[in-house]
């Protein structure tokens, strides 16, 4: 009875061949058992082996229909594999296809807003030549729509590769003090515009942030941006926008402080939706559009270990607050407050009779950039192809002033090599200026070096003329040494 059980139980075999086996086996010990002391043995044996027969049988049974629901549960699963790797496929090849999107949007529309740009400030510098203010106005609001439709595309493409897991993300220590002072530089300018006082407030530690230091700029600076366009402008030392610091153990709060208007309590989770704006009803283009926070929790959501907060009161300003893992190294005697530095109109003298090599394939760039460059009496030599600017400034014998060189060249060439070749040529290695449109220029910034300045378009002509003077000063001291 026991060899049965275990045959039955464990050999799993399909229950006719185990019922034959075990009825035969069964049959033999009835014919061919011992005799037993008292009653049949005959009828004993084939009670005891009848009854380990069935219970085998019935335990067989289970078996199989468990084996077989087994079976077809692992086909099913396989089945499910096979379907979920082909749709990780597809959905890898739609996030691939929308990268590329991406960069291909971003290159054909900064292209040409980079050429209305250039010429909207050579018309708006001969107007202004002319003293014709009644065309001198509509010429510069033309170019501020022209900026804030790159400003508006620049949101949109950056919140896209946040979305896609596109965007390269460096952790790193990023000290914090001159973090908060390149942002209290860039948007000093825009608050003294509109009236409003910024200031600055550091921790007495020298602190270390755990981040990626372009993204975290940009996170503040929109936060910094916003609270200056819904901040009215206040008499001196009442009100403003405040950015303050301050440690709490092993983390920084970064606190963007304005007294502006204000909002609702019931409305505070609105703010972080797109193209939501609470208090701009008429869509004041002014006021951006209400991509700003959005962009911030989406870029916040990618950086490990930040957070972003708010708290507002109606007609009492806003305290937005992003907090990230940070490490104090020292103590500094004082805490310096940050001050604005002078501020001057940039002056372009320095740029008259410079010599410039332009390249750029794009021919509407091109001639804008040189309009721009002519307005600003310097002398460029522009081609579409490296070949053809070699063979030209092999030609020259005027020192090379300043490269400008777009990035995505014909024949898949690209700017960072065909300024290397160029140096090459000139046997010196003039500063440079490469201008692109891809939609992450960190990497371009650490492949092209301290000597090549990165211009992501469109840019400005201030963003423009800034290192082309830097470049003409290098080149100036190099001819006087």
């Amino acid at each position: 009875m026991f060899g049965l059980f275990l045959h039955y139980a464990f050999l799993r075999l399909p229950l006719k061949v185990s019922a034959t086996i075990g009825w035969s086996v069964a049959a033999a010990a009835v014919i061919w058992a011992p005799a037993v002391t008292g009653g049949s043995e005959i009828l004993r044996n084939a009670v005891y082996l009848s009854f380990a027969n069935i219970f085998g049988m019935i335990v067989s049974r289970l078996g199989e229909n468990r084996e077989r629901e087994l079976f077809y549960q692992r086909r099913e699963a396989e089945t499910a594999r096979g379907v979920a790797r082909e749709r990780q496929a597809a959905a890898e090849e739609a996030n691939a296809q929308k990268t590329r999107l991406i960069a291909a949007v971003s290159h054909d529309l900064r292209q040409p807003m980079t050429a209305a740009i250039s010429y909207l400030e050579v018309t708006r510098a001969r107007l202004h030549a002319s003293d014709d203010h009644d065309a001198l106005a509509p010429a510069e609001k033309a170019q501020a729509a022209v900026s804030m439709l790159g400003s508006t595309l620049d949101h949109l493409l950056t919140a896209a590769r946040y979305d896609s897991g596109t965007e390269a993300l460096n952790i790193e220590l990023v000290e914090l003090g001159p973090l908060l002072r390149d942002i209290y530089d860039g948007y000093i300018d825009e608050a003294e515009k509109r009236g409003v006082r910024l200031r600055v407030r550091l921790p007495r530690e020298r602190v270390l942030l755990t981040t990626d230091r372009h993204s975290l700029h940009r996170v503040i600076g929109n936060l910094v941006s916003n609270a200056i366009k819904f901040t009215d402008a206040r008499e001196a030392g009442r009100g403003g926008v405040l950015i303050a610091a301050r440690l709490y153990g092993g983390e920084c709060r970064i606190h963007v402080i304005d007294t502006g208007i204000g909002i609702e309590s019931a409305q505070l989770q609105e703010v972080w939706k797109p193209y939501v704006q609470l208090n701009n009803s008429e869509r004041d283009r002014e006021h951006g559009l209400g991509l700003g926070l959005y962009l911030v929790q989406r870029i916040v959501q990618q950086l490990p270990g930040h957070s972003v907060s708010v708290r507002s009161r109606p007609q009492h300003g806003s305290r937005f607050t992003l907090s990230v893992g940070a490490t104090v190294l020292e103590r500094s005697a004082l805490r310096r407050p940050v001050t604005r530095p002078g501020t001057a109109a940039l002056d372009l003298s320095p740029l008259r009779g410079a010599y410039v090599l332009l390249l750029e394939d794009d021919r509407d760039t091109r001639l804008s950039m040189v309009a721009l460059l002519r307005q600003w009496e310097v002398l460029p030599t522009a081609c579409s192809t490296v070949a053809e600017l070699l063979s030209v400034a092999a030609e020259s014998d005027r020192l090379v002033d300043a490269i400008v060189c777009d990035y995505r060249l014909a024949g898949a060439v690209n700017g960072i090599d065909a300024i290397a070749r160029l140096r090459d040529r000139l046997g010196y290695a003039p500063h440079a200026v490469l201008v692109t449109g891809e939609p992450d220029v960190a990497p371009l910034r650490a492949r092209a070096g301290p000597e090549t300045t990165v211009l992501h378009k469109p840019f400005t002509p201030e963003s423009f003329a800034t290192p082309l003077l830097r470049a003409v000063h290098a080149a100036r001291v190099l001819e006087e040494g």
